[in-house]
């Protein structure tokens, strides 16, 4: 399959960005999340449709919709079928009725959406999901830690076992940037540890006031340190390293 169809292309981008608004946690997210991943499926499936060599086209002009999609590909199996009718007659409740849904069942949904995904790019596009969507999203969706973060903890690990205090915030610093490899977004190139660390927790759903004072505080530490020569004390040096942790383990680059 080429991955720059623009109907596949679009798919792949509609469904980071529901799962942006999933995670982000807030309540208006949710019905932005649905929206998006009930896109997301519908053009997965006509792209599908067309890989078959099927029209996505109806004789008035106007393409498939996702129950007319998925009956163009009776013939392959599709066992999330009911649940992703069920999510798409939810998508245009909360599309045409204003309803905002619960967490409860948005989690469900997404869910049932997220494993549909993982499962079908591999076995009926020929494609891996972490091959087009970062990492992250996968390693969030299953609670797992980053795979990438493996020298993000170690480093930080290093930096915990060290004696001296400068060179404990200077490594735990170092871990810090080595986390912006793993979760920047290579589209927008380089952007600075501060705001991939802000754009990331915000994703995720972590309060704006509390990832800006972790990061003033280990920000404030580290230019005493490189820039005026400052010796700092042992507590200091804790204090700092117990910033960075929270930072790490909030963006489950840590566990």
């Amino acid at each position: 399959m080429n991955m720059n169809s623009p109907i596949f292309k679009h798919a792949v981008e509609s469904f980071q960005h529901g799962l942006e608004h999933y995670l982000d946690g807030a309540d208006r997210s949710r019905k932005f999340a649905l929206l998006h991943l009930d896109q997301a499926v519908e053009l997965l499936l006509k792209e599908k449709v067309i890989l078959i060599g099927k029209s996505i086209y109806k004789s008035n002009g106007s393409t498939l919709t996702l129950h007319e999609a998925l009956n163009s590909l009776k013939d392959i199996s599709i066992p999330e079928r009911p649940r992703l009718e069920e999510v798409h007659d939810l998508r245009n409740t909360v599309q045409h009725k204003g309803l905002r849904p619960d967490a409860e069942s948005t989690q469900f949904y997404v869910e049932v959406v997220y494993r549909f995904v993982k499962r079908f790019l591999p076995d009926e596009l020929d494609c891996k999901l972490d091959a087009v969507i970062p990492s992250k999203y996968c390693a969030l969706m299953e609670g797992k830690p980053l795979e990438e973060a493996s020298q993000v903890a170690e480093v930080y690990e290093r930096a915990k076992g060290t004696a001296d205090p400068t060179e404990r915030i200077i490594l735990g610093y170092t871990a810090m940037n080595l986390v912006t490899r793993v979760l920047e977004d290579q589209s927008e190139g380089k952007v600075g540890v501060r705001r991939v660390i802000r754009e990331n927790a915000k994703q995720i759903g972590v309060d704006r006031t509390t990832i800006n004072t972790l990061l003033k505080r280990v920000f404030d530490v580290r230019n005493n340190v490189v820039h005026t020569g400052k010796t700092p004390t042992t507590k200091e040096a804790d204090d700092f390293l117990e910033d960075v942790g929270t930072i790490l383990k909030m963006l489950h680059c840590i566990e």
